[in-house]
């Protein structure tokens, strides 16, 4: 049984390249270039937890700040501590108002 696939690339693959014996191989299907494919950042946010984005989000408040300093010529001392009240309630809220919870049950 001769068995090819061309791609319609740059390479044409018989049965011993596919699977690298006499094992017989799975179809395959054509219009995996249709297929919908998830994005990066989709497939990046579903793996997120709230607390992972919590954590990311107190170092980009206090650029952030930084920033704001840095435009608006306000004081650095303010600046700073806006940033890091916005961080301390990020912080407030990932561990008093939201806590993590074990997920298994008992």
């Amino acid at each position: 049984m001769k068995l090819s696939y061309n791609t319609g690339k740059r390479f044409k693959m018989n049965e011993q390249q596919i699977t690298g014996g006499g094992e017989r191989c799975m179809a395959v299907s054509r219009n995996t270039e249709y297929r919908p494919q998830s994005s990066f950042w989709k497939r990046l946010v579903g793996q997120l937890s709230r607390y992972d984005l919590l954590l990311a989000a107190i170092p980009l408040v206090l650029a952030l700040s930084l920033a704001v300093y840095a435009i608006f010529a306000i004081p650095f001392e303010m600046a700073l501590a806006g940033g890091a009240l916005i961080s301390v309630l990020c912080i407030a809220d990932a561990l008093y108002f939201h806590p993590p919870t074990d997920s298994t049950e008992t």
